[in-house]
């Protein structure tokens, strides 16, 4: 299945049980992406840090200020939460040892950022249940994904969706 068409029945169902069930919707959910790791991790965590804006993503995400540690952690972890409600993401810039094997490869290479997504924020959507407002935060970054051209591997329990710009 391509990216676009899981994303346009992410954006259509409601149902709490078919979201979890069939479209594979859990807590920890992640998207790994390929490319330079310094670059991707940068431009992906500013498009989250300046969103809302057209060019980047469309749907507004606040930064989680980090502790910092003996290296700069938000060299290479950073957090937001889903302005609307309920998600956290994560964003990653390493090697996620989850992931790793050849079915997870792309074109024979391995992801060098990854982003999870996580349903526990405290502030929650009103009227929407955990698993729709994830879909929703996932909708609106693999939306990103494709305006980018960004090569993803959208990988949890059997869903493998690679998007490979053409």
């Amino acid at each position: 299945m391509k990216l676009s068409e899981y994303l346009d029945k992410l954006k259509e169902c409601n149902d709490e049980a078919i979201l979890e069930g069939k479209l594979k919707i859990y807590d920890n959910w992640p998207v790994l992406l390929f490319g330079n790791p310094a670059e991707l991790f940068l431009k992906v965590t500013n498009s989250f840090r300046n969103s809302p804006r057209e060019s980047s993503i469309r749907e507004p995400w606040q930064y989680i200020k980090t502790e910092k540690g003996v290296l700069e952690r938000d060299e290479i972890f950073q957090r937001f939460n889903y302005s609307s409600g309920t998600v956290e993401v994560q964003i990653n810039k390493d090697f996620n040892f989850q992931y790793e094997g050849d079915e997870h490869k792309i074109n024979g290479l391995e992801h060098s950022v990854w982003v999870m997504f996580h349903p526990y924020q405290k502030k929650k959507m009103e009227q929407v249940g955990r698993f729709k407002a994830m879909a929703l935060a996932i909708v609106s970054f693999g939306d990103y994904v494709i305006r980018e051209n960004l090569t993803a591997r959208f990988p949890k329990r059997g869903l493998n969706i690679n998007h490979i710009p053409e």
